[in-house]
Order: structure tokens, then C-alpha cells, then sequence
């Protein structure tokens, strides 16, 4: 998981032109830097919800707001 939300993130073009482009590599970039501090204050709940929120996502192929949205989060 680690290394396709690093290269979603490196593959932001270097001329942003919308936020569409650089909203959800940012945001699971975000999520993913919660889990490495939430297991390292022993926060193994928030992480584990955390991990699966960003399994789903990557296994569904779709925007983060979509995805939010059709799982009632």
C-alpha cells in the first residue's frame, strides 16, 4: 500500500492546474503518515481503521469523495 500511494503522489504533474489532480494523492498521503504515527504512539485501533479506509479505497479505484460518500462514512 505504502509504495502505490508514494507514487501517486510522485506522479502529481508538476503544473497543477486543479485541485481534482492533487486532492487525493494528498489526502491518502496524509492518512498513510497517520498510521505510521498512530502505531507509533501504540494507537493500533486508529490505525487499523485508518489502513483498512486506504485498502478500500486502493481496491475500489475511485476518488476519495466517491468512496467516502457510497460507504457512509
Amino acid at each position: 500500500m505504502q509504495n502505490k500511494i508514494r507514487n501517486w503522489v510522485v506522479s502529481i504533474p508538476t503544473e497543477v492546474k486543479s485541485l481534482d489532480q492533487v486532492f487525493d494523492p494528498t489526502i491518502a498521503n496524509l492518512i498513510l503518515d497517520s498510521i505510521y504515527y498512530n502505531v507509533q504512539f501504540f494507537q493500533i485501533e486508529k490505525a487499523q481503521k485508518a489502513f483498512d479506509f486506504l485498502s478500500g479505497l486502493l481496491s475500489s479505484g475511485k476518488r476519495i469523495s466517491d468512496y467516502v460518500n457510497e460507504q457512509n462514512l
